[in-house]
């Protein structure tokens, strides 16, 4: 579950009618939370966290980790 791999930064909410889902709740900053936000996406069950972002070396990394498809065109 991505909470657990990047609790500082991935909230979660078990209140909702569609069930449990998490967020980002803290943007990362450090290079320490970008990988923390790489492991959490690499783990999420439906691909729901998302880059939008255009910063290349972070694309870069998702690449790396094969998370290609959870890169949003800017």
């Amino acid at each position: 579950m991505p909470i657990f791999e990047s609790p500082n930064l991935i909230g979660e909410d078990n209140s909702s009618d569609t069930g449990y889902h998490c967020y980002f709740k803290k943007q990362p900053e450090s290079p320490s939370e970008i990988q923390s936000a790489i492991d959490a996406m690499d783990v999420s069950c439906c691909e729901a966290h998302r880059y939008c972002g255009s910063d290349s070396k972070i694309i870069q990394m998702l690449k790396a980790r094969g998370l290609k498809s959870q890169i949003d065109d800017v």
